[in-house]
């Protein structure tokens, strides 16, 4: 199999077979363009390891380049096949890269010596570059950078309005990159979180457990501290009931029964049987308080034979009437009667049951 680094070696020796060949100025242009592998560095950063100004790394690198560019097309046999497969893949993560471009001429080393060498000696030029972004190095596509840590920003605020986030529902932060691609670049950005948890064998739901809040879990929370078992479904439904409709993002969670049952798992909270019954793990511990509204709520409905109460029946046992005027207790009952996850529309208009109770 060809390297690509054996050819530049090899180029430059016949480059220089006429000519003197001074090893410090190969090094030079081999360490700043990364042709030694090691995925070069600036002029400021070799100047200072070779004791020259940043000008005169540049005037080296930039000579010594021409004195290759007549045979370097012909010689570097590895580098169009290498450079397709960049371009193809960007943008994603130069470690899987490296990696799936080892059997091509690229052997282990690092990619920023094919982008230089792409740019230096090859009739159509790719624009791609490499960019650290959080400690990562990522293959981009010139003005993507920064993307990376939107992507991080974005995923972590799905999962404290939703609870989890669906790799679909952040491709929009990859206008024009073919959907296969972004949907690789997004698993690649996201696995450098170390709080990440994959709720699906396909990689398309993502819990991060260090986000700051998480609605679905403070649902689950409070749930299965009101009642000793619930179910999945009832799970989903409280924790839709939290958000508000008309906004630009889609706002209900609508992941499927089985990738909610795994994040319910992987809490540690409470387990799931094979039939979606949810149950609290030995030693739970309540955090998330029940007000004492939504406690009104569930006595009243469970004092009656059906386990049903009509909205209004609820007020006037509830909320009181001063003067003859409904007492500001009224926002407060209409709040958790919207919105708490332990209560539920039932099938009749007006209707609601307790949300959770098996």
């Amino acid at each position: 199999m060809k390297i690509f680094k054996e050819e530049i070696v090899a180029l430059i020796h016949e480059s220089f077979s006429k000519k003197e060949l001074k090893d410090r100025d190969m090094n030079i242009t081999m360490r700043h363009y990364g042709w030694d592998g090691d995925g070069g560095c600036s002029l400021q950063q070799t100047g200072d390891e070779y004791g020259l100004t940043r000008e005169r790394v540049r005037q080296i690198s930039n000579a010594f380049t021409k004195e290759l560019a007549p045979l370097a097309e012909a010689r570097l046999t590895t580098l169009p096949a290498l450079v397709e497969a960049l371009s193809i893949r960007a943008p994603a993560s130069a470690s899987r890269v490296e990696k799936e471009l080892s059997d091509l001429g690229l052997a282990g080393d690092r990619i920023e010596g094919i982008i230089r060498a792409n740019a230096a000696f090859s009739p159509v030029k790719k624009k791609l570059k490499v960019v650290e972004e959080s400690g990562v190095r990522y293959l981009i596509i010139p003005g993507m950078e920064g993307v990376s840590t939107k992507i991080i920003a974005h995923a972590q605020k799905a999962c404290s309005h939703l609870g989890m986030v669906n790799i679909d529902d952040l491709l929009y932060l990859l206008p024009g990159i073919p959907k296969d691609q972004a949907i690789n670049y997004l698993r690649d950005v996201l696995e450098t979180r170390p709080d990440r948890v994959w709720l699906d064998a396909g990689k398309k739901w993502l819990w991060l457990k260090e986000s700051p809040r998480n609605r679905l879990l403070t649902c689950l929370d409070k749930m299965i501290g009101v009642f000793n078992s619930t179910t999945v479904e009832f799970v989903l439904i409280g924790a839709n009931r939290y958000f508000h409709k008309g906004k630009s993002r889609a706002s209900e969670l609508k992941a499927p029964v089985d990738v909610v049952s795994q994040f319910i798992k992987a809490t540690g909270l409470a387990s799931v049987s094979p039939n979606g019954i949810v149950r609290k793990m030995e030693g739970f511990k309540q955090r998330t308080k029940v007000l004492e509204l939504e406690q009104s709520l569930l006595d009243v409905i469970a004092s009656r034979p059906e386990k049903i109460a009509r909205e209004k029946e609820l007020e006037n046992i509830i909320v009181p009437v001063v003067d003859g005027h409904t007492h500001a207790k009224k926002y407060r009952f209409s709040n958790a009667l919207n919105y708490s996850p332990l209560i539920r529309k039932g099938e009749k208009r007006g209707e609601y049951v307790a949300n959770g109770m098996v």
